[in-house]
This record gives structure tokens, sequence and C-alpha cells, in this order.
């Protein structure tokens, strides 16, 4: 009998525990979406800039080698 009242507590138990957790985790959702990316550095937003650079450069050769391959 010890038994089944100790397994109907600890399932209380964690039953209560995991409706706290559920609880308290919907404080870090945002309440709104950042408008842009908030870049502190300057050594970052160069960074950035750079990459996208680099992106817009390989899909340009990407369109003139498959412009190649059309003629």
């Amino acid at each position: 009998m010890l038994k089944v009242i100790e397994n109907e507590l600890m399932s209380s138990y964690y039953m209560i525990h995991r409706l706290v957790l559920l609880a308290t985790r919907t404080k870090g959702i945002p309440k709104s979406e950042p408008s842009a990316i908030h870049v502190s550095s300057a050594h970052h937003q160069r960074n950035f800039n750079l990459n996208d650079i680099d992106a817009y450069q390989e899909s340009s050769n990407v369109s003139s080698f498959i412009d190649l391959i059309e003629i």
C-alpha cells in the first residue's frame, strides 16, 4: 500500500513540476519580432557586408556558368 501511495505522490510531484516549467518557459518568448539585425561592432558589420558581397559574386559566377552551358 505504501508503494502505491509513494508512486501516486511522485507522479503528482512530477506533473506539477512539468506544469511549472511550462508556465515559466513562456517568459522567454519575445513580444515582437526584431526589425533588423543589431550589430554592436563595426568589425562584425564589415564581415556581414563582405559575406553579402561574396554571396552576390558567387551567384553571379553561377549565373555566368549556367549561361555558358546553355550556349
